[in-house]
């Protein structure tokens, strides 16, 4: 009898086969939901662009179609469908829409950073997710100014030139933990990489990472550390 002849060997090929049609089952399915969500999101941009005013007038179907955006993956702000492109001039309804759609991306759609998310990620995760918006470089920062200054963001945090926190919920630094984020800016950071950047012995690098994992804003997996926000 050949090796592959084994009942236990028919068994692993069983098992290697079943779990093989399970995976390309749930891939099935999980492109099935994103053409779907596709074409709710499609459904939905013609219904705003066809019917704009009379949703506008009515609390019901803007309320109704704010939870039709949500089960497509869109934000629940009706109005923000089709192409919505910076204006040079009268700039403050813009500006507070778009502050509007920041609040909820950092909030809701990117609560897993812990609450405090960098303005370089959150320009990349805004055009990669509202392609329909054409901004200027200035309009981000000009929103979140905006909600800082309406004490909608408890703080928006410049550590320097290159490193701009916003806190989407109320997380106090420390000067050890705003070092710690400054210097894992740009880096895949380890243990001994921060060590050596910060000049800092291993409890004082300790402290800091227990600090900042308890607010949820580090991830230590033994000398790799992840800092989702950043």
């Amino acid at each position: 009898m050949s090796p592959d002849d084994r009942p236990e060997d028919k068994e692993q090929a069983r098992k290697s086969a079943m779990a093989g049609f399970a995976d390309s089952l749930l891939e099935a399915q999980e492109e099935d939901k994103k053409a779907k969500k596709q074409i709710l999101k499609e459904g939905v941009e013609r219904l705003e662009k066809k019917e704009g005013d009379l949703i506008k007038s009515s609390k019901l179907l803007n309320s109704e179609l704010a939870k039709v955006r949500q089960q497509a993956d869109m934000s629940p702000f009706v109005g923000t469908s089709g192409k919505i492109t910076s204006p040079k001039f009268r700039r403050a309804e813009f500006i507070e829409i778009l502050a509007r759609e920041i609040l909820w991306i950092g909030r809701e759609e990117l609560k897993d950073k812990g609450g405090i998310i960098s303005l370089h990620q959150l320009r990349d995760y805004f055009t990669t997710s509202r392609d329909n918006w054409e901004l200027r470089d200035k309009d981000i920062p000009e929103a979140l100014t905006w909600l800082d200054e309406h004490d909608m963001i408890p703080n928006l945090d410049k550590i320097d030139d290159e490193l701009t926190l916003i806190h989407f919920r109320p997380v106090e630094l420390s000067t050890d933990t705003r070092a710690l984020l400054k210097a894992a800016m740009g880096i895949d950071a380890t243990r001994s990489k921060l060590r050596a950047i910060l000049g800092w012995d291993e409890t004082r690098l300790d402290e800091a990472l227990r600090l900042l994992e308890g607010d949820g804003i580090v991830l230590v997996d033994g000398e790799q550390i992840y800092f989702p926000g950043l």
